[in-house]
């Protein structure tokens, strides 16, 4: 294994890594016949897709336990290759629930276009190994061995192990001095830790429904909830399996992200469908089995765990932003700013709901404004005008572009938006 034992100041977790190439391994695994009981079930299928030859093509999307029905779910974007998939695991068609996906999940690194023929990937967390410094990111960025570089283009370190398929998990030891591994994860100036980092206590794991958010240099410091634990998503290199999704944004180059959930760290950033102007789901890669894998010690603060209860108010919405507003400013929502195409997104006919809340001594409005797909201007659909800052909508709308606007009228402070759309 090529170890690096040169030391250097990590900075803060985040930092973008132009990687060359893209490793892919072949795991084995052999299905078991004739189950019906989910997660043995589910099992069979995750031996079947990582087996050579499998016919979990990427039609067949994701997979997994749903606890609510007590049923196997798999989203395919092609039913007959759902079916041939189960039938090849010897899965009594019953036992499964076949659902349509109107796309499939790809690992989210940057293409040639970005950074000409490196990919971009985010380097999550930082840890040490053997006492020395380490980055946490994953798998399926670059194979060991790899040199990265900095988003300069700078050499930066070597990515010393890998797993990916199967799981999507790696790390890099810094290629120069003076290391010092920081624990916590940039917030784009919205965390309460110098600079407006969040602090990283420990990695405890929190259930599903909690809130979670990401923290990545492309789409900054999005939030949302755990969807679903231990999913199954096939790549083009390969099935993933024991996945967490959620529904937090992502863009290209996002991959290796951390999530948090309070000042837990939860894990990495995977892949997902759609991407923060569209919406879409992400998954990632938890956290603890790529720490017990790699023997990787991850950098906390030392601080009491805060896991936070199951989300009320604007936090339960599966799009969750929290911003900061100056008293007569504007922010064009999800992405604060004017003119930005991820400042809007696309949805069919159907309900928008919005909630709003901010500081007590202020007095923030809400609007959602809607344009035609092919062109048009923008207008006020809905709003939401209290004396306060606590605002919500509820608008039944028709296809097209939508935005939500946040007026600052008065009074200075943090400010959390949830929506859900169509």
């Amino acid at each position: 294994m090529l170890r690096s034992r040169k030391r250097r100041t990590l900075g803060v977790a985040l930092v973008a890594l132009a990687t060359i190439g893209v490793g892919a391994t072949t795991p084995a695994g052999a299905g078991e016949r004739g189950l019906t009981e989910p997660n043995d079930v589910k099992a069979a299928l995750d031996a079947t897709a990582l087996a050579a030859g499998s016919a979990a093509s990427t039609d067949v999307a994701a997979w997994y336990v749903d606890a609510s029905r007590d049923a196997v779910v798999v989203e395919a974007r092609d039913r007959a290759a759902a079916e041939a998939f189960v039938a090849e695991a010897g899965v009594a068609p019953a036992a499964v629930e076949i659902e349509a996906a109107t796309a499939s999940p790809r690992p989210l690194v940057g293409g040639a276009g970005y950074y000409g023929t490196t990919d971009i990937c985010t380097a999550g967390f930082e840890a040490t190994h053997d006492g020395q410094p380490a980055m946490i990111s994953v798998g399926h960025c670059a194979p060991a061995g790899s040199l990265v570089y900095a988003t300069s283009l700078v050499p930066m370190g070597t990515v010393e192990e890998v797993v990916y398929p199967g799981s999507d998990m790696g790390w890099i030891s810094p290629d120069s001095a003076e290391a010092e591994p920081t624990p916590y994860v940039d917030g784009h100036g919205l965390g309460p830790g110098p600079y407006g980092w969040f602090p990283v206590a420990g990695s405890a794991e929190a259930p599903v429904g909690a809130p979670v958010c990401l923290a990545s240099q492309r789409s900054a410091f999005r939030c949302g909830l755990i969807e679903q634990k231990n999913v199954s998503v096939t790549y083009e290199e390969g099935t993933v399996t024991g996945l967490t999704r959620t529904s937090v944004c992502a863009e290209e180059g996002d991959s290796g992200g951390g999530f948090l959930s309070g000042n837990q760290a939860q894990g990495v950033l995977s892949g997902g469908t759609g991407d923060c102007s569209t919406g879409g789901h992400t998954y990632f890669q938890p956290l603890n089995p790529l720490l017990s894998e790699f023997d990787l010690e991850l950098a906390t603060t030392g601080d009491a765990p805060d896991l936070p209860t199951t989300p009320s108010g604007c936090e339960a919405y599966p799009a969750v932003y929290p911003e900061q507003m100056v008293a007569g400013n504007s922010d064009l929502m999800p992405n604060r700013y004017f003119d930005d195409p991820k400042s809007y997104f696309f949805a069919p006919a159907g309900t928008h709901t919005a909630c709003l809340s901010g500081p007590a001594d202020a007095d923030y409005d809400l609007q959602l404004q809607w344009r035609p797909r092919t062109s048009g201007s923008w207008t006020t659909v809905a709003k939401s005008t209290g004396p306060t800052t606590d605002e919500s909508i509820s608008h039944q709308g028709q296809e097209g572009y939508y935005r939500y606007l946040v007026q600052g009228l008065s009074g200075s402070g943090d400010y959390l938006l949830g929506y859900d759309q169509p």
